[in-house]
């Protein structure tokens, strides 16, 4: 996975 996944999977999961 890459950081920019992570980021989105973080925004979708609603983790601030």
């Amino acid at each position: 996975m890459t950081s920019y996944e992570g980021t989105l999977a973080s925004v979708v999961s609603g983790d601030v």
